[in-house]
């Protein structure tokens, strides 16, 4: 019998939205003054020029299309959220292991191969956590 552990892949799938596939936006880029991006190089910084981006039904969508406009499919969106919901029971699990303290490692409950490393600060009780498997569990109050 081997001691040998297979590591769980956690790898997020393409992170879906209800925007265009092509829309990026970065908070950072955003408050530098770049706006909005779209990857096909259309320059939607401009006041409105993203709203082809937004999603259907938006009061802020345009109601011209742009014709490089690409939604998710079905089975990207599908396959994220359940990701998303996978991530989110990991946490609860984890959460839920983590003893009172000021800090420790523990073995991860979630994918029973990592080991989670985690503090809380003893000033406001915030907790930072991660387990050493890749995408299994980080947390970061």
């Amino acid at each position: 019998m081997s001691d040998i552990k297979t590591i769980p892949d956690f790898s997020p799938p393409i992170c879906t939205s209800d925007h265009c596939r092509h829309y990026s936006f970065d908070l950072d880029g955003f408050l530098s003054g770049t706006g909005p991006r779209c990857a096909k190089g259309i320059d939607i910084s401009g006041p409105g020029e993203a709203s082809p981006c937004l999603p259907a039904g938006s009061q802020f969508r345009a109601r011209i299309d742009c014709p490089l406009r690409e939604d998710y499919t079905d089975e990207e969106r599908v396959a994220w959220r359940a990701w998303v919901d996978e991530s989110h029971e990991r946490v609860r699990i984890v959460m839920a292991a983590i003893p009172k303290g000021q800090g420790g490692v523990i073995n991860c409950p979630a994918c029973k191969v990592g080991r989670v490393h985690w503090s809380r600060s003893p000033r406001n009780g915030h907790l930072h956590a991660q387990c050493t498997t890749p995408n299994c569990f980080s947390v970061m109050q």
